[in-house]
């Protein structure tokens, strides 16, 4: 559980704050909506779903996952996918801080579904 939180979640999120505190130590003011406005987060979120539904077909764990966990992780990936094309598509249109909350959001759930799936089949 440990390994996959490590490489997959906390590695790859790092340039959000590192970005932040290189900003504050230059004095610019920069909000956490600014950085992930433009939907790279859920660009993150459905790579996340892409490899634990990966890691279900070719690991074997303890317990078969429930056949619904296939159902959820494809309505994730679509509403993820969603919120990133509407945000990259319509920069004109689109809230930068709904998107980025959005965004969040979804990144949020998806790591908590991802987490709880790989703690209750064992991989």
């Amino acid at each position: 559980m440990t390994n996959w939180l490590q490489y997959d979640v906390l590695i790859p999120l790092i340039p959000i704050p590192l970005v932040l505190f290189g900003a504050w130590l230059m004095k610019i003011k920069k909000c956490y909506v600014e950085v992930i406005k433009d939907g790279q987060l859920c660009f993150f979120s459905t790579s996340l779903l892409a490899t634990l539904f990966r890691d279900i077909n070719t690991t074997k764990g303890a317990y078969p996952p429930p056949s619904w966990v296939y159902g959820v992780i494809i309505i994730l990936i679509m509403i993820s996918m969603f919120v990133y094309a509407v945000s990259v598509v319509n920069t004109s249109l689109v809230d930068e801080y709904r998107s980025g909350i959005t965004s969040s959001l979804i990144t949020i759930a998806v790591i908590f579904f991802v987490a709880s799936v790989r703690a209750t089949i064992n991989i």
